[in-house]
């Protein structure tokens, strides 16, 4: 099969362009939950330190980071990891939640689950994350591996070569003023960076060859008569790996323009406009004498960095869901290989 750079990149674009609302109702809650997942852990390491219940509304939140500072020594080594493990986990179980059904939509025209708050983990997500685990597993194996061996190898031959020693005459006046200067062989440079060239090359390719995999595992359905990691190697073989690593640089460029202009254009907007309502806000408060009238430098912290956090999420949602696209384009060209049940129920 060939795969096609200009129908791929089309599909993943249509898709994220008329399956943006979809995206948004499914990813809309976790993302809001991973912006108030880093407060939670912050406010609970401060109680673990302190010994009592901090919260935010007795204590700022840059005031919860003293707090931790402070009494860091209370939060033992055992501790730490535990909640570190929580984070994670959490973190990664938000992330998968509304990118299953997004695979599925985009892959096999799946219709995901009505409602307007969306937040599931079953089976097809576990199965996801653990195939991520193992590409990346394999993928280190193949790659970081052969390049520590090679390197050790190559350290210890090098290491017994001697350098020429040349005799050089400094003054050409003088043939009695000499100094020596040992020049060893070119290729003692250049083995390392021919090794870390060849391991980028290795690591694009395999991450290329099997990137599609977890996401053919998660939308497998029974009956369906392929194997994740085959059809992932099949759409990638031959000049289909090149067309994808083009597909890829094109897809990256996309979204880079994108950065470029929230990061540039719409985040000093909103954070001018928003410190200037805070300003505003103070020099009001500060005219009418009130002992109620604090410094809103916490809240606007929070508020202006919830605001940019909600232009994130439009931004990340629009990712994910190019990303869906992409795959399923990928799925649907791969049909012909596979004995896939479409349509099938969420």
């Amino acid at each position: 099969m060939k795969l096609s750079i200009y129908g791929t990149i089309t599909d993943a674009l249509g898709f994220a362009w008329h399956k943006y609302e979809t995206a948004l109702r499914l990813a809309w809650f976790p993302l809001l939950l991973l912006f108030f997942l880093p407060i939670f852990f912050v406010y609970l390491y401060a109680s673990l330190a302190s010994g009592g219940l901090v919260t935010p509304f007795g204590t700022g939140y840059f005031e919860a980071f003293t707090v931790i500072a402070d009494n860091a020594s209370a939060i033992g080594p055992n501790t730490y990891w535990t909640v570190e493990a929580v984070r994670f986990i959490s973190t990664i179980i938000l992330q998968t939640s509304y990118l299953i059904p997004l695979f599925r939509l985009a892959a096999r025209d799946v219709a995901p689950p009505a409602g307007s708050v969306y937040l599931r983990f079953g089976w097809r997500h576990l199965k996801y994350i653990v195939l991520q685990v193992l590409v990346g597993i394999g993928i280190a194996i193949l790659t970081y591996l052969p390049l520590f061996v090679s390197l050790t190898l190559s350290s210890a031959a090098l290491m017994g070569i001697e350098g020429e020693v040349f005799a050089i005459f400094p003054n050409p006046d003088s043939l009695h003023t000499i100094e020596t200067e040992t020049v060893m062989p070119w290729f003692v440079g250049a083995v390392p960076l021919v090794l870390f060239g060849l391991f980028l090359i290795a690591l694009i390719y395999l991450s290329l060859r099997l990137y599609a995999v977890p996401i053919f595992g998660a939308v497998r359905e029974k009956g369906d008569g392929y194997n994740s990691l085959m059809l992932s190697l099949k759409i990638s073989s031959g000049w289909n790996a090149l067309r994808l690593l083009v597909i890829n640089i094109v897809l990256l460029l996309l979204m880079l323009a994108l950065v470029i202009a929230v990061q540039f254009i719409i985040i000093p907007l909103v954070t001018i406009v928003f410190g200037l309502l805070f300003a505003f806000v103070q020099s009001a408060g500060n005219l009418v004498p009130s002992e109620t009238v604090s410094e809103p430098s916490s809240a606007s912290f929070f508020v202006i960095g919830f605001v940019l956090h909600i232009l994130l999420m439009f931004y990340m949602v629009f990712t994910q869901a190019l990303n869906a696209g992409f795959a399923g384009s990928l799925f649907r060209q791969g049909g012909q290989y596979i004995g896939a049940n479409r349509g099938s129920s969420a």
